[in-house]
């Protein structure tokens, strides 16, 4: 019984124990659960705080509280874990602590502090933007009123404020090309009075660098032209040129200019350049990058050719040289038919080629090639431009606006061959440059455009005057107008021959008194002596001049009788007019008795009386006014080019003098053929 009594008390004790340990384990947790929070704060933004429990448990009570005007003052009871703190001062500092309640037991955080700040500033762009400035550029800051720009020239160096600047982006101007420059920023806002910045920015380089040059390339005739795009702040600019066969550019030029002519190219060839700027800082030189390559094949240039009349009947083919090539190959079509090869040059030299006897309204084109001969074959370039010129029997018309020389190339600095007054009228065979080429004292010379202007009313032959009282061809004439009239015509025709050669060896002459001026020459003419001949001596010294030239390809002919007003039609036809006129009013001069019979008279027998009038003269009809029908001569007395004449001035003269003319025209069968 007692054993039984004794296991039931143990039993009893023991269970009462076990309840009360259980009882104790229940409070001791509970009072656990109430720890003492563990608070934590963060910079959320420039105005904006994160406050957050570390051990935050859902059935507890957390009570916030920020501290204000010196007192910490409830702000927020907490839902969770997390609460954002707003519209905050950046760059304030502020103190929060949490209470935690549970079953009316409540513990304190310790005090945690943070301030809201601005962002770090990020550059995420920094180059150069020309040969002084560079370009930064950097993400925005919220918050921000502005950004504050530091610059250093070392990595590590100190950083100096340069700018102040409310946008993304700034450019550093005015710096030295190829020096590298270090830059950090960080944003700043001003609140009140007081300025607040972010923290700096990474450290950024940039250097200011001169753009690589762009340039274009093409070959102009002989040498290849190379121009290059501006590069700003460049002192010059390097080239370098390969052939495409080598594997290395070679510097070929340093110029200030920005074009370059390579000169040093052979033709049939592919080259490559490529340039680079560069600018002189102090005494070293700062390179931009090499440009693009670009590729350039060489080709034959086309020969640069003109056409000019040079006489009445002919035409000059004049080229400029072009180095390197072996020959030249010249075409001519005459009238539009097919070109024809009448000149094979094996130069590279400039020349000249003279198209001689012409016929009046042939229309002459021309073209021409140059070649070079590889492995005994001729490869071409390509044909210049066809040039075309009309050998017309009338001239363009120029009547002279002031005393102006006369020089014998298209330039003042040629010989002056002679000068033109005021208002006298040349005759233009074509115009070179700036100087038209015309006929002066039978001879080619040019003259200053400026000089002359159009005369659309004039209707003109080729022809040119030649003073009798010149010594062109030999000693004056003084009473020699009818042989140096002959000479214009004769030379008009493309005859060389003078005044003085017609006088001495083919005009037939005879004593004063004695002779009659439809026979001989009256007298000499190189007397002063008033005298001369009429129209039937000219026709006599014009055939005596072909007969011994074995020339029977023109008709003298004496027209004697036609009435003045005629005159224009011989013009149109393209004929020049020997006509007789007075100086002034005729007048009776002298009379002498001839007898029939003589070398000198007419023949038959008996005698006759013959009157001579005066002032006798001659000249050559060379065209006229279309507009007032004046006739335009070549007077040989005047010594100068071409006069203007009324019809009514001389007409009394002409008709006194026998309405004598003479002309010179092609035969019928060298017409036709």
């Amino acid at each position: 019984m007692k054993g039984k009594v004794a296991v039931i008390i143990f039993a009893f004790f023991t269970i009462c124990f076990l309840s009360l340990c259980y009882a104790s384990d229940d409070i001791i947790t509970e009072k656990q659960r109430l720890q003492e929070p563990i608070l934590k704060v963060q910079r959320q933004s420039y105005n904006s705080l994160k406050i957050y429990i570390d051990n935050f448990e859902d059935d507890i009570k957390y009570t916030l509280e920020r501290k204000i005007n010196g007192k910490y003052k409830t702000i927020a009871v907490l839902k969770n874990k997390e609460y954002i703190d707003k519209n905050l001062i950046v760059g304030k500092k502020y103190f929060y602590r949490v209470e935690a309640e549970y079953n009316e037991s409540k513990k304190m955080s310790k005090v945690v502090s943070n301030t809201p700040m601005l962002d770090k500033t990020i550059i995420n762009v920094s180059k150069s933007k020309s040969h002084n400035s560079v370009y930064l550029k950097w993400e925005k800051v919220d918050g921000a009123s502005g950004y504050k720009i530091y610059r250093s020239t070392a990595k590590d160096g100190k950083y100096i404020a340069i700018k102040n600047i409310n946008s993304l982006s700034y450019i550093d101007k005015d710096l030295i090309t190829g020096k590298t420059y270090y830059y950090r920023v960080r944003a700043y806002k001003t609140v009140g009075k007081k300025t607040v910045y972010g923290p700096y920015s990474n450290k950024t380089s940039a250097k200011p660098i001169l753009a690589s040059p762009s340039f274009n390339i093409s070959q102009n005739n002989t040498h290849v032209k190379v121009t290059i795009s501006t590069s700003k702040g460049a002192t010059g600019y390097e080239i370098y040129k390969k052939d495409v066969n080598d594997n290395v550019f070679k510097k070929v030029a340093t110029t200030t200019s920005r074009v370059y002519k390579d000169e040093k190219i052979n033709f049939l060839t592919t080259y490559e350049y490529k340039v680079r700027a560069y600018k002189v800082i102090g005494k070293k030189k700062v390179y931009s990058g090499f440009s693009a390559i670009k590729e350039q094949e060489t080709y034959i240039p086309k020969p640069n050719m003109a056409l000019e009349r040079s006489q009445r009947n002919s035409v000059d083919i004049y080229w400029d040289g072009i180095n390197k090539i072996d020959g030249y190959e010249i075409y001519v079509s005459k009238n539009d038919e097919q070109y024809t090869l009448i000149k094979d040059i094996s130069s590279s030299k400039a020349g000249k080629i003279v198209l001689k006897n012409l016929e009046y309204d042939t229309t002459v084109s021309c073209k021409m090639r140059a070649y070079k001969t590889i492995d005994n074959q001729k490869t071409y370039g390509d044909f210049c431009k066809v040039i075309k010129k009309t050998v017309t029997q009338f001239a363009t018309a120029l009547r002279v606006k002031n005393n102006a020389s006369v020089y014998k190339g298209a330039g003042i600095n040629y010989k002056v061959l002679g000068v033109v007054k005021k208002d006298q009228i040349v005759a233009s065979l074509d115009k070179v440059g700036n100087y038209y080429k015309i006929y002066i004292n039978g001879k080619v010379g040019y003259i200053n455009k400026n000089n002359v202007k159009s005369y659309s009313n004039a209707r003109l032959l080729y022809g040119s005057n030649i003073n009798q009282f010149s010594n062109l061809g030999g000693p004056i004439l003084p009473t020699g107008c009818e042989a140096t009239s002959l000479a214009i015509v004769l030379q008009y025709l493309g005859f060389r021959v003078t005044k003085n050669e017609l006088a001495d060896k083919y005009m037939p002459k005879g004593k004063v008194g004695k002779t009659d001026p439809n026979v001989a020459f009256v007298g000499s003419p190189y007397s002063e002596s008033p005298y001369g001949c009429y129209a039937p001596v000219i026709v006599k010294t014009a055939n005596n001049y072909f007969n011994t030239k074995n020339n029977n390809k023109y008709s003298v002919n004496n027209l004697t009788g036609t009435n003045i007003e005629n005159i224009h039609k011989q013009i149109d036809e393209g004929n020049i007019v020997i006509m007789w006129m007075t100086i002034g009013y005729p007048y009776y001069q002298n009379k002498w008795t001839l007898n029939y019979g003589t070398k000198t008279s007419k023949e038959g027998k008996g005698t006759y009386s013959f009157i001579w009038y005066g002032y006798q003269h001659c000249v050559a009809v060379i065209g006229y006014n279309k507009k007032n029908g004046n006739l335009i001569v070549a007077d040989v007395g005047y010594p100068g080019e071409l006069k203007e004449y009324t019809i009514s001035y001389l007409k009394a003269g002409y008709n006194r003098l026998g309405k004598q003319i003479v002309t010179i025209t092609k035969n019928k069968y060298f017409l036709e053929s």
